[in-house]
């Protein structure tokens, strides 16, 4: 009998572990400090951390310290660090120019303790485009590069250069890239140099055997990937050759091997596979002129490009045709139309008519009017959404009854 309570007790005590260590906590931001709540709404970490992330796999970033270098305009002082809330000030108030911003940073669990020390270091030039996301405390597609995945998280060492730890701290990939993606689906895309891509697994083992100009994640067991291949102008000679710089694009599955392609890798980018289409777009650099579906057959779904589209999920794609954006399904039906809208995620997706966003089923209908300003996925049980009362902004959490669990306002400037 004593063994059979033993073995109940050893039961839910690991029970209990496994739900303290899996639970997830939402974003929260209170007078320019982040801290974290949980599902029904209530504080589980004060807010203290100049910017905590989104969960993932069941840790989060969280950045203690900041520090910039600037030239101060001074002909006695060069360069001069500053740290912390001082440093954020000053870049806001205009006293100097910075030309780098080091964020000090560590990860917590699902309970708020900290698993991996603040000590890291993640430095980045410090740009208008910078300026402008730490004014609006907008860091999220910073730090999201360096969120756990596969148990592993990219980390920069003194040097700049990228390796991986896992998440207990460890280095388990030694910094030697000068750039580096997460992991995705056991694969990761590391950088040698500016023209030198590949890929490795979780061992740091190099994959392939092959080097790329440009590579992707991995979405679904595939990626896009694209080389430079010299091939000799018609005007070339021996006495003077010359040669036409050409972009060749593949889609290459998790062994290398060339599902798709050559393709055209100057006018055309491939994007994630997702319910059995990539996303296309066709322009030149970050000038995107038109977008299209394409299956693992390299053909193109719609007949006409469109201006904008989003991934496939569910079942479903949103489409823009002209000043409006519609729901199609992989036989191309148009299914709803809102003036704005965005992918299915989990079966819920974000629409906005009349200028307000709300969230409808896989069916259509409206599981929550639209009444917000602007909103975002569910995570889990909880959404963020903002919305204005006259001169004053709220920005809060719902569930997926549209009941609201935690809020904050400022009055508009």
């Amino acid at each position: 009998m004593k063994k059979l309570y033993y073995a109940l007790f050893l039961t839910m005590f690991i029970a209990s572990c496994s739900h303290a260590t899996s639970t997830i906590l939402y974003p929260i931001c209170k007078e320019g400090l982040f801290g974290y709540i949980d599902s029904s709404g209530h504080e589980v970490v004060k807010p203290r951390y100049l910017y905590a992330s989104d969960f993932k796999n069941g840790m989060a970033l969280v950045v203690v310290d900041t520090m910039v270098r600037t030239h101060i305009y001074s002909s006695t002082i060069k360069n001069k660090a500053l740290r912390g809330a001082d440093s954020i000030l000053r870049i806001l108030s205009g006293t100097f120019i910075p030309t780098a911003i080091a964020f000090k940073y560590g990860y917590i669990d699902g309970t708020g303790k900290i698993i991996v020390d603040t000590t890291l270091i993640y430095e980045q030039e410090y740009s208008q485009d910078m300026k402008v996301k730490i004014q609006n405390r907008d860091l999220n597609n910073i730090f999201t590069p360096l969120l756990f995945n596969d148990n592993r998280a990219v980390f920069m060492d003194e040097a700049n250069k990228y390796g991986f730890i896992d998440k207990a701290g460890n280095v388990v990939i030694a910094p030697q890239y000068i750039r580096a993606n997460r992991f995705r689906e056991g694969i990761a895309m590391v950088a040698l140099s500016d023209e030198e891509w590949q890929y490795i697994d979780v061992n740091g083992n190099r994959l392939f055997n092959d080097s790329y100009s440009y590579a992707s994640d991995f979405w679904n067991g595939y990626a896009c990937v694209k080389r430079i291949k010299l091939t000799p102008a018609e005007d070339s000679t021996k006495s003077n050759p010359s040669s036409i710089i050409n972009n060749v694009q593949y889609v290459i599955d998790k062994k290398g091997n060339i599902v798709v392609g050559p393709m055209d890798g100057i006018f055309i980018t491939i994007y994630g596979y997702q319910d059995g289409y990539f996303y296309v777009a066709k322009g030149f650099g970050a000038k995107i002129l038109s977008w299209n579906f394409m299956d693992i057959n390299g053909d193109y779904l719609l007949d006409n490009d469109v201006e904008d589209i989003t991934r496939f999920e569910n079942g479903f794609a949103g489409v823009c045709l002209s000043d409006k954006w519609v729901f199609i399904d992989s036989q191309t039906k148009i299914h709803a139309e809102y003036e704005n809208l965005k992918p299915f995620n989990k079966g819920i997706a974000a629409v906005k008519e009349n200028g307000k966003w709300g969230y409808i089923d896989t069916t259509f209908e409206y599981i929550i009017p639209p009444k917000y300003d602007t909103c975002s996925d569910f995570n889990n049980t909880l959404a963020k959404v903002q919305f204005k009362q006259s001169n004053y902004t709220i920005d809060a959490y719902i569930n997926k009854r549209g009941e609201v669990v935690w809020q904050t306002g400022k009055w508009d400037l």
